[in-house]
C-alpha cells in the first residue's frame, strides 16, 4: 500500500475536548489549597497568595477581550500564560484542564505576552543585566 503526502490533510477534523471549567484563584484553591506541588508544577508557583502578588506586579487588567471576542479574567490570564511556560505541552492538550478552546487559549497567550512584553521593557534589555552583574556569582553558589 502506498503512502499518499496528502494524508494528514484528509484525517477527520480532531478537536480537543474542552473542560466544564475555567482556570480562576478560587478554583485552584478549592481543589489544591492555597500552596501545593500541583500549583508549583503546573504554574511554577507555589502558591495562590504568590500568583496573586505577581498579577498585582505585573499590572495584569481585571478583565480583556481578544481580537475574535473571548472574554477572559486577568486571573485566568496569568494562568494560561504561566502554564504554557511551565509545561511544554499543546494548547489542545491544554483545553480540558483550563475550560478553554486552542483558538481562545492562542489570542489569550498572545495578549498577555504582549502586555508583559509592552508593559516592562526595562525587563528585556541589557540595564537589568547590569545591575545585577555583582551579584551573579553569589546567585550561582546559592543554587550550585
Amino acid at each position: 500500500m502506498a503512502a499518499h503526502g496528502d494524508a494528514p490533510l484528509r484525517r477527520p477534523n480532531l478537536t480537543p475536548k474542552v473542560g466544564p471549567e475555567h482556570w480562576s484563584f478560587a478554583r485552584i484553591e478549592r481543589e489544591w489549597g492555597n500552596s501545593s506541588l500541583s500549583c508549583a508544577t503546573y504554574f511554577r508557583f507555589k502558591s495562590v497568595s504568590d500568583l496573586r502578588r505577581l498579577k498585582g506586579a505585573l499590572r495584569v487588567p481585571d478583565s480583556f477581550r481578544t481580537p475574535s471576542g473571548y472574554h477572559f479574567s486577568g486571573e485566568e490570564g496569568l494562568l494560561i500564560m504561566l502554564h504554557r511556560y511551565a509545561y511544554p505541552c499543546t494548547l489542545g492538550a491544554m483545553c480540558w484542564e483550563s475550560g478553554r478552546g486552542t483558538t481562545a487559549l492562542s489570542e489569550c497567550f498572545l495578549f498577555m505576552n504582549k502586555h508583559v512584553y509592552n508593559g516592562f521593557t526595562h525587563l528585556r534589555d541589557d540595564r537589568s543585566l547590569r545591575v545585577w552583574r555583582r551579584k551573579f556569582k553569589h546567585f550561582a553558589r546559592a543554587i550550585g
